[in-house]
């Protein structure tokens, strides 16, 4: 029976594969980043956006407040519409080093519309609508899990009282594996829309009483074949 540590965390889930026995640890808090990437990249392969650009938000000041971007977000709803991103914070570190300013890069992925052009008039509007210091725009050739979680560890080395992530509406059905989700994809092709259900980690249900949210009807439930065998948060028992 193997065994792979992938995180070390104080607060962690152990499983264990039911068939193969193998093991391995999740570290919680990257687990709930992770489910986010996942979410982004899946709904992405789902929609049509497609034309993915790498934004750079650079601070002049030291501060921190996510409604800096609220502003920013609006001003590109509103010139490119339908849009699909993710941001992360960063502490710019050669600023840090040099003069012990905690100023924040904020790393933007978004996704626009299939065949949305950018022509220089694209790049200075998008510069424009940044206020607060200097904006990078770069296209990305090649989107995955791992790109995204470059930027979203280096949000988990700030402050806990900062929000490190955040994102445009991504659907719980969403943040699962491409391959979980494909095979809800197929049942749901046959029954109804996946929309038409609520979600809670790739399960899908209907409530008896949907007025007081009472009593869960589960319509997908997919064979779990990974099982808990030890939680750090419940007293470092097995359950």
């Amino acid at each position: 029976m193997s065994r792979k540590s992938l995180f070390a965390s104080s607060q962690f889930l152990r499983l264990r594969h039911k068939e193969t026995g193998e093991e391995f640890e999740v570290d919680l808090s990257k687990a709930r980043y992770d489910r986010i990437s996942k979410g982004f990249l899946n709904k992405i392969k789902f929609s049509s956006n497609k034309v993915v650009k790498h934004i750079t938000l650079t601070q002049r000041r030291e501060s921190y407040s996510p409604r800096f971007l609220n502003h920013f977000f609006n001003c590109m709803r509103k010139r490119y519409g339908s849009l699909i991103y993710i941001w992360t914070a960063e502490i710019q570190e050669k600023r840090l080093m040099r003069y012990g300013d905690k100023v924040l890069h904020w790393h933007i992925i978004m996704a626009f519309e299939y065949e949305t052009e950018f022509t220089k008039e694209d790049i200075l509007k998008i510069q424009s609508y940044w206020k607060h210091g200097n904006a990078d725009i770069r296209h990305v050739k090649s989107l995955s899990v791992g790109y995204l979680m470059k930027y979203v560890g280096k949000a988990l080395g700030l402050d806990s009282a900062m929000r490190r992530i955040g994102s445009s509406r991504i659907e719980a059905f969403y943040r699962q594996s491409l391959s979980a989700l494909c095979k809800a994809v197929q049942f749901f092709g046959s029954v109804s829309e996946l929309f038409d259900y609520y979600w809670y980690r790739g399960r899908a249900f209907l409530y008896e009483d949907n007025v007081y949210k009472r009593g869960r009807c589960y319509i997908y439930y997919p064979r779990k074949l990974w099982e808990v065998v030890f939680n750090s948060n419940s007293n470092g028992g097995l359950i």
